[in-house]
């Protein structure tokens, strides 16, 4: 090849490597991410967490785009060509140490790869140092509108003098200066919307305010010692005495500088010389100003999370000037604190350590204008307010599926305009939940260890942020990772996103086949069964509903449902309904009258009745039934063995356990919580044997001790024979549950109420006069009884463990054995 040729080929060949250099930090690289990233979860009808099909899946992974420590992302919208075109914008802080100074990166959504823009805020936006939060609005203020990004700093500072006019220094005051500590930028777009006119950039400080106040630091005297002079003391005493003379309206005034230690050779001041005209913070000297996360509504309310600052999420109107604390987390305060409060004196609660609510760590504005508001490690971590100020999420957000030793730690939130709220975690996981504020999955790694996943995409070590696009395609940034992420949605989140916006826009018919489809994927889905029953609900058809609000469990939409079918079924059948009962009313009183009139059938029911009453067994077994109506005199009968036997009370235990068991796992849908599957049948069994067990034993201890009269026999038979309101009452409760609604349940807090404090006051009386007791003599056995049990299970706790330590070395002992004689 000739010399010449060879030349060109190389040339060509470095320019090339020179392009592909240059554009390796513009480009993106898609990388594959592991399935795993994105193992999905939800909760079953009992709340359980449950594996369900994958909502979304990892598209793309851009770690090319030179991110720097990536802190927030918006989404604008924007017309080029007459369609609509996203574009992403990431605030970077930068890093010191590598001299890069904050920036913001600006992306195509539908090309990231070839279209990345980086804009510099070093130069352009003065004072800019650490940004962290991100924020487009367009809003309409005094009949302008404008598209304007906001970015949060709270860590840039500036200083602006104040001058002091010639009148106010001749009352020796002088010139000041006021630190604003924390800035907010708003730069304008262009009219087109597309691109930030970075020379028109408004900076939103501390909202401040002038304050006019007297200096009761300066202030006249009249010396002890001479009565024709006027001293004017300035604000520092701690100089050396200096006498000066100024002239003011012809008068000469002394302008005397006394140390401290000869203030009391004066008199008190007489008026104080002047007014301080002063800068200071219009929500409170010791707040804090420190924006973090900005967020603008559309008529130009600015609403700031600041770091550190207690008091609340601060609220400023579009020029900046300090409106409101918008809202407050709450606090709980402990009991020694509420107690001291409530009862103690002033002195003792100032010494007390008073909780302060947290700071808010984010804030988002929807399209509704509805604020919200993240606060990680708190109780409430995410929360939607009205204008005013109230909570009106209308479930509680509960982040399930984390192990023990993860945090609560969000991060942020993106709400869409369907209302789908995703919350992302410092740790890598995602929640989607409905605009009500239900659970519809979530995904991503509860792991806190970055050991084994810091090089698999979709493991995050920092999630930042999180926004969506109108494709509801999820854009998260790794603040440490320094990469982008994405995450496409799949047909089942689709079926799900489908159904909820159809439903909210009252299109109950395309929901209702949105649901059925979503069923398809999982056949005992929460969501999908619960928003089918209100697909149905909302058109009328109250029997299908009824069927999916069983499944999904919805106890309040299920009572309502089952009041429609209720009414509808007593509106047709209310005169049959009246005819059965005036039927088997007459027929009651036409066989008693008959009974009691006729000799023979009269004679036959009386022998009957004798020759029943005479049998021991009946005695036995109605031996509960007298004890509700003469307490004192079958107690009795029962201690001298005339009434009552072990078989007799022995049934009843059977029967109050089944009682129990009635009312723990059998009630109606709307007023059952517990189930089997969150509660084992067979650990309800033998709790209930046990706490009986133990009660009769440690009843007998007790009564040994302190001279009690009954026997073990004469303890277990009272004991079982009091339990019979609760054999009466519950079951009768758990059946008459199927026709009743929520409305009605102070009828099943009755009969639970009759039915344990009845056996309760029957149990007492028992105590009382088997063992012939007074009534402290009573209470008293009680309380030791309590005592007794509770110290005999923790001894059985104990031995138990023993049992398993002692089991758990004789096994590893004779491994040890098996091992060295080798039989293995």
């Amino acid at each position: 090849m000739e010399k010449k040729n060879i030349k060109y080929v190389l040339g060509l060949v470095l320019s090339s490597l020179v392009i592909m250099a240059a554009m390796v930090t513009f480009t993106g690289k898609i990388v594959d991410a592991t399935s795993a990233t994105t193992y999905t979860r939800t909760t079953n009808s009992d709340n359980k967490v449950i594996r369900c099909q994958d909502g979304y899946l990892p598209e793309a992974t851009y770690d090319r785009i030179n991110l720097v420590e990536p802190q927030d992302m918006v989404i604008d919208t924007v017309i080029e060509g007459g369609q609509e075109v996203e574009y992403g914008y990431i605030i970077n802080q930068g890093s010191a140490t590598s001299g890069i100074a904050p920036f913001i990166t600006k992306i195509n959504l539908d090309n990231v790869a070839t279209s990345v823009e980086k804009i510099e805020l070093k130069g352009n936006i003065p004072y800019i140092a650490s940004p962290s939060g991100l924020w487009i609005q367009t809003t309409t203020v005094n009949g302008i509108t404008r598209k304007e990004l906001y970015i949060a700093d709270g860590s840039a500072t500036y200083t602006e003098k104040f001058t002091v006019d010639d009148q106010e220094r001749e009352w020796m005051f002088d010139d000041y200066t006021y630190t604003y500590n924390g800035l907010i930028y708003r730069i304008q777009f262009n009219s087109d919307g597309t691109d930030l006119l970075l020379n028109e950039c408004d900076i939103i400080h501390e909202p401040i305010q002038q304050v006019s106040k007297k200096d009761y630091y300066q202030y006249e005297l009249i010396p002890s010692n001479e009565t024709d002079g006027r001293i004017i003391v300035p604000t520092s005493t701690n100089f050396k005495g200096d006498v000066k003379k100024t002239d003011k309206d012809d008068e000469v005034l002394y302008k005397l500088v006394v140390k401290k230690e000869y203030e009391a050779d004066y008199e008190e001041r007489i008026v104080p010389v002047g007014q301080q005209i002063m800068k200071a913070a219009s929500f409170g000297q010791t707040t804090k100003f420190n924006p973090t996360k900005v967020a603008v509504d559309s008529s130009g309310n600015i609403f700031v999370a600041s770091k550190g600052t207690s008091a609340g999420m601060i609220q400023m109107s579009y020029y900046g000037e300090f409106v409101s604390f918008f809202v407050v987390n709450t606090v709980k305060y402990d009991f020694l604190y509420q107690f001291i409060k409530n009862y103690g004196t002033a002195e003792q609660l100032s010494k007390l350590t008073a909780a302060t609510p947290q700071s808010f760590f984010n804030v988002f504005v929807d399209s509704q204008d509805l604020v919200y508001s993240v606060t990680p490690n708190n109780s409430v971590v995410f929360d939607r307010y009205s204008t005013g100020g109230q909570s009106i999420l209308e479930h509680p957000i509960a982040l399930v599926g984390l192990p023990s030793d993860v945090e609560k730690n969000v991060t942020d939130c993106y709400i869409t305009k369907d209302g789908l709220m995703f919350l992302t975690l410092y740790s890598g996981i995602i929640y989607v939940f409905a605009p009500d504020g239900s659970l519809i999955f979530y995904f991503g790694s509860t792991s806190t260890s970055t050991a084994t996943t810091s090089d698999i995409v979709g493991f995050f070590t920092s999630l930042g942020a999180i926004t969506v696009d109108s494709s509801n395609r999820i854009w998260v940034i790794d603040t440490k990772g320094n990469y982008l992420q994405t995450f496409t949605p799949t047909d089942y989140a689709n079926c799900i996103f489908n159904a909820i916006i159809s439903f909210n826009n009252h299109d109950y018919e395309t929901s209702r086949r949105a649901w059925e489809e979503v069923l398809q994927y999982d056949s005992l889905s929460v969501l999908g069964n619960n928003g089918l029953g209100k697909a149905y609900y909302y058109d009328l058809d109250f029997n299908n509903s009824l069927k999916y609000f069983a499944t999904s469990k919805n106890r309040s939409l299920y009572s309502n449902v089952f009041w429609e079918l209720r009414n509808d079924f007593l509106q047709a059948n209310l005169t049959t309904i009246f005819i059965i009962l005036i039927a088997v009313i007459l027929v009651a009183v036409g066989l008693k009258f008959l009974f009691s009139k006729n000799k023979k059938l009269k004679a036959y029911s009386e022998k009957k009745k004798v020759s029943l009453k005479e049998k021991r067994w009946f005695k036995d077994l109605t031996v509960g039934f007298r004890l509700i109506v003469k307490p004192n005199d079958t107690f009795y009968e029962m201690k001298t063995h005339h009434r009552g036997s072990i078989f007799g009370a022995t049934l009843y235990y059977v029967l109050a356990i089944i009682a129990f068991l009635l009312n723990t796992y059998c009630y109606a849908l709307p007023f059952q919580v517990i189930t089997p599957n969150t509660l084992n049948p067979s650990t309800v069994l033998a709790a209930e044997i046990a706490v009986i067990a133990i009660f009769v034993l440690c009843n007998y201890l007790v009564s040994a001790i302190n001279d009690g009269e009954g026997t073990f026999v004469d303890i277990y038979k009272f004991t079982g024979y009091s339990l019979l309101p609760i054999i009466i009452c519950l079951p009768i409760s758990v059946g008459i549950s199927y026709g009743l609604t929520l409305n009605e349940q102070v009828i099943l807090t009755i009969l639970k109420a009759v039915a344990f404090w009845g056996s309760g006051i029957i149990l007492v009386i028992g105590i009382l006069e088997t063992h012939n007791y007074t009534f402290g003599q009573t209470v008293k056995n009680i309380i030791l009884t309590i005592i007794f049990m509770i110290l005999f299970l923790i001894i059985c706790m104990v031995v138990f463990v023993m049992i398993d330590q002692i089991k758990t070395f004789i096994e590893t002992v004779w491994k040890e054995v098996k091992l060295r004689a080798g039989w293995y």
